[in-house]
């Protein structure tokens, strides 16, 4: 049974993982240009840079993570964390606080980081005695 737990909470932790480090990867490709929009003095901010280059460099960072995870999991933990971690810690480089691109880096590093706890390999399908069918 506690083994039933411990799959769950991979697989929602890869989900989540998976998610926030796609999103994050997403950020640093179309990210200032949405954040620019909003407002010209994140443009001018030097923050805005690093914060692209911490959306970049964590997104990949988590995807490396989530693929060597379902080989050897702690490495994969220590590189989704420290992208996680990337993401979090940028919001203190701003000389202009915006809330957008610092509510999305914090948000987007805080589920990395989260999931950087429980994550392993995806579960493996359930193997079914010989003698039973899989239902429709």
């Amino acid at each position: 049974m506690a083994d039933i737990a411990g799959r769950r909470k991979r697989r929602w932790a890869d989900i989540i993982a998976i998610i926030a480090s796609v999103t994050a990867l997403g950020n640093a490709m179309w990210g200032p240009l949405i954040f620019s929009t909003i407002s010209t003095r994140v443009t001018t901010d030097q923050g805005a840079g690093y914060n692209w280059f911490a959306f970049g460099v964590g997104g990949i960072l988590g995807v490396l993570g989530l693929i060597v995870a379902q080989k050897r999991p702690l490495p994969g933990r220590i590189a989704l964390a420290i992208g996680g971690l990337l993401l979090v810690a940028v919001p203190f480089v701003y000389e202009n606080r915006a809330v957008l691109p610092i509510a999305t880096s914090v948000l987007l590093g805080a589920a990395m980081l989260v999931s950087s706890l429980f994550l392993g390999p995806m579960p493996a399908p359930r193997r079914m005695p010989e003698g039973h069918q899989a239902r429709p």
